[in-house]
Parts: structure tokens; sequence; C-alpha cells
């Protein structure tokens, strides 16, 4: 914006990527020390420069994991659209992960708040492009919208692929208009290009619970919901080594076709409080698990981190670690408990893995 150039600051574009955001950030009373001057009337001057009447300071609430205005009106295309309305998280290097404590380690890595009645959330991810996301409608549907900011396109799946496993009470989930009837645990898989997708529960005493997991797609493949009988069930382990569990393959190459997205869900036998131990990696892939059925006074140590330099976040129900190529990821519980797993990357073959010896863990 031509008019603003003299109040710019060498920093001032690492700071803020668009005059939008400094305009939201300064009326939120956000600014950093000094720069640039915090509060509405500068805020006003900045849009007297740009050649539009100043507006009225909205008011600001805090909803999901990102800002969104409650009082939206008056807002101008061009900023409507480039507000974030999902949390966003970089890549990190290992060498910079390992020298983490623990609330960097939990800022970095562990995903929290996604179960909030009444409300969708999201994170996206910059390690290969995952979005995450939990949904609890009650009364009304939940729709699934882009954040131009991240998405940079019109409509949610213009260009990704979507899986959803309910973790709740019945719901149904209207994709362009097909109604799909989802009981607990189970999945349903829609194609790239689908224009709109809305959440609903059918009783808002008992709300469905969906988690969300998308990935890039390069062609559109035919939505589809995946009941009990549909997925793939594995089981492994043993009670001896206490990782006696079931593997349930949901969106998966042996039970329908997709992009890149492999997701799924296991569940541990009562006694049993290990997953994936022996542990890998992939570094053709990464993998978010998202950990359920965990219950309240207790927690699961979440494992992570290159094998010789492993570290731990502490995680409770409905909590979510994201693990990069680079890092094992394991975990023990204080009691038995399930997780969702979903992965993106290079392929789609499961057991494509770098398996890790026990005695290179440290």
């Amino acid at each position: 914006m031509e008019g603003l150039n003299e109040t710019r600051r060498p920093d001032y574009d690492s700071r803020y990527p668009n005059v939008v955001t400094v305009i939201d950030a300064c009326q939120r009373g956000a600014a950093s020390p000094g720069w640039p001057p915090a509060g509405p009337a500068w805020a006003q001057r900045v849009h007297a420069k740009a050649g539009r009447p100043p507006r009225p300071r909205p008011s600001w609430t805090e909803v999901g994991l990102g800002l969104q205005s409650a009082g939206t009106d008056n807002l101008t295309p061009f900023e409507r659209s480039a507000r974030r309305t999902m949390e966003t998280r970089y890549g990190i290097h290992p060498d910079q992960a390992k020298s983490l404590d623990t609330a960097g380690l939990r800022r970095e890595f562990l995903v929290q708040g996604l179960f909030k009645v009444g409300e969708l959330n999201l994170l996206y991810s910059h390690t290969d492009r995952i979005i995450v996301g939990g949904a609890v409608p009650t009364s009304r549907s939940l729709e699934l919208h882009a954040d131009r900011q991240s998405l940079g396109s019109d409509h949610f799946l213009e260009r990704r692929e979507l899986g959803v496993i309910n973790l709740g009470g019945p719901g149904v989930v209207r994709v362009d208009g097909a109604e799909l009837a989802l009981g607990r645990l189970d999945g349903l898989y829609v194609g790239k290009g689908t224009r709109r997708v809305e959440l609903t529960s059918q009783r808002s005493d008992d709300p469905a619970k969906y988690y969300l997991a998308s990935g890039m797609a390069h062609r559109t493949l035919s939505t589809k919901a995946i009941t009990n009988a549909m997925m793939k069930h594995v089981v492994l382990g043993s009670s001896e080594e206490s990782n006696r569990r079931t593997i349930h393959q949901v969106v998966h190459p042996d039970v329908l076709e997709t992009c890149s997205l492999v997701m799924g869900f296991t569940c541990l036998e009562p006694g049993s409080v290990w997953n994936t131990m022996p542990c890998h990696t992939h570094e053709r892939r990464m993998e978010v698990y998202l950990y359920f059925d965990v219950p309240d006074n207790a927690v699961v140590l979440h494992l992570m981190g290159q094998p010789a330099e492993t570290r731990h976040i502490v995680a409770r129900n409905h909590e979510a670690v994201i693990a990069p190529s680079w890092s094992i990821h394991s975990g023990v519980g204080t009691s038995s408990y399930s997780f969702i797993w979903a992965m993106v990357g290079e392929n789609q073959t499961f057991t494509d893995m770098d398996a890790v010896p026990m005695d290179v863990l440290r």
C-alpha cells in the first residue's frame, strides 16, 4: 500500500506480513514495544493514509485456536480474507528440538483444545502441510471453511483431501448436500474438489466429536463413509510385553484409494500400556497421534525425538502430538488408552518404517 511507505521500518515486513495484520494488531493493543505505535488512534491514521474512512474498533474474542472478530460487518473483503482462522505451526530442525525445555517441546509439538463444545478448531502444520482439527457440533452444524491466508483457496478441499473419525455420539456429515451418518469410531473420506462440508450431531446432549486430518491431493477421488466392518483390523503385541493392541486401518490403501492421507486408530487391551515399541521413524512421512479414551486421572508419556536424543511429552485425553519424519513416536500410559494416527508424505506404504534397535535408544 503505497501511502504507508513512510511508516515502515526495515524489520516491518518480517514482523507484520501485511498492513491488515498491523492494523488489527494495533487495535487489539498487541504491538511490540516502540513500534508500531499501539492503539486505535494510530490505526485510524493508517486507514486514512490508505484512502479508506476510519472504521470502529471491532470487539475481539478468542475463538478456538484462532482470533476471529465478533463484529466483522465493516471489514473489507481483503481484510476478511487475510485473517487467519487456524493456528499455524512451522517445521523445526532436530538440533533445535533437542535444545528445548518442557514448555518449548509442548509449544512446538503438543496440540490442545481441539474438542470444544460448539466449535470447530484447526491446526495447520508446515510439516508436510497436514491439517488436524476437532469439531463438536451441538444444536447447529459446523461448516469447514477455507482460511485464505493459509490455504490460498476459495474452499477448504479445493486442493486437499480429508479424513474424519467420530469419537463421540451419532452424527451426520453433509458433503455437498449428501448426508452420511457416522457412529462412534466410524470414518469418512472426502475427496478433493468438494465445496461444502457440514458437521452435525444427531443429539445435542450426546454430540458427535469429529477428529479431522487433511493432506494435499493431486486428483479427485470418491467420497466414502467407512464403517467398522469395512476397516482392516490387525492385532499385534502380547500381554507379556504390555502392548497387546488392535490396529484399525480406516483411510488406508487396503480399504479405499486416496492421494496421500493414511489414517486409522489403535486400541490397547486392558493391562497393555505401550504403543509402537520397539519404535521407528519413517523418513518419507510425518505422523500425528491423537490420544483418546484416556481416563481423567491418567496420562500418556509420549516419546519423541531422534532415537539417540529422546524426549517426552505428557499427553492427556484428546490431545495430539506432531511427529516429524526424524522423530520416533511411541508412548506408555498409566492405563490403557487409544489413539488416532494420521500420516501424509511421499508414499502410503504402511510398513515403510525405519526400525530403531532397542540398543540405539537413549
